[in-house]
């Protein structure tokens, strides 16, 4: 994300017509090969991502490595996803509000992560969580979205 601004979406996913950097921070990513998998097979309106810490984080000096994100960066990161909850829910006519005047709308939030539940959790806001693809979780994300689209 740090690369493209658009979260679970490496540089790799980009089709030529897109201006990419000649020397990328992070080329690639795993979890967007999944991710990106999944939507791919996708029907109906595609699900809107936002990445709780919208950066990729590294473990520095090497820019190339990938790591979860600290508690603190997921607080950090998280009223931005909120705003954009807000946005979506303005959007669709459903109420603005991130507390539990708009946890009954019909705008399902999914978090991906444990992390990203908690962060939303926090600001009063209920999602169901899917397994994160990184570390081994590629096949247990994709069948709790297919489990998600389907039902």
């Amino acid at each position: 994300m740090t690369n493209t601004g658009v979260p679970f979406t490496s540089v790799r996913e980009l089709g030529p017509e897109y201006l990419v950097p000649p020397e990328p921070t992070a080329p690639w990513e795993a979890s967007s090969r999944v991710v990106q998998a999944v939507l791919e097979e996708w029907s109906g309106p595609l699900p809107v991502a936002w990445a709780v810490f919208p950066h990729h984080p590294f473990a520095a000096p090497d820019r190339l490595t990938n790591r979860t994100p600290r508690p603190a960066e997921v607080r950090a990161g998280a009223p931005v996803a909120l705003a954009l909850l807000d946005a979506l829910r303005t959007l669709r006519g459903v109420g603005a509000g991130t507390g539990a005047a708009g946890a009954g709308t019909d705008v399902r939030v999914v978090a991906v992560g444990r992390k990203a539940q908690g962060a939303l959790a926090l600001a009063g806001i209920d999602a169901v969580a899917v397994r994160h693809p990184a570390q081994g979780g590629a096949a247990q994300f994709t069948a709790e979205m297919r489990a998600l689209r389907e039902g």
